[in-house]
């Protein structure tokens, strides 16, 4: 049974996230400069939800994300692709890499 149907079309109508049931958020992005719109989306969810409180809408301070590794990344990604048997070719990446990301 569906909690919360709603829909939001964000980034200019390239990303879609939806909430079918509580603590579950569905994302379609088709360009990746929508990401950020996503999140506040469903950041915005979580505060109605009262999972955060109201100051952490519209935050961009993701500092925490400085710790991940490329390496990392990947063998997660590829490990995620054998166990739902999907071609390992989708743990790949299709854009640069941030320098950030290589050390």
């Amino acid at each position: 049974m569906e909690h919360n149907a709603q829909i939001a079309i964000v980034g200019g109508g390239v990303a879609e996230v939806s909430f079918p049931m509580e603590r579950y958020a569905r994302c379609e992005i088709v360009k990746v400069s929508s990401v950020m719109d996503m999140v506040d989306t469903i950041i915005g969810q979580f505060i109605e939800l009262k999972y955060l409180d109201q100051s952490a809408k519209n935050r961009r301070d993701y500092v925490y994300l400085t710790h991940l590794k490329e390496g990392r990344i990947q063998q997660y990604a590829q490990k995620l692709c054998q166990e739902r048997h999907y071609p390992i070719d989708l743990a790949s990446r299709s854009v640069s890499i941030p320098y950030t990301l290589m050390n």
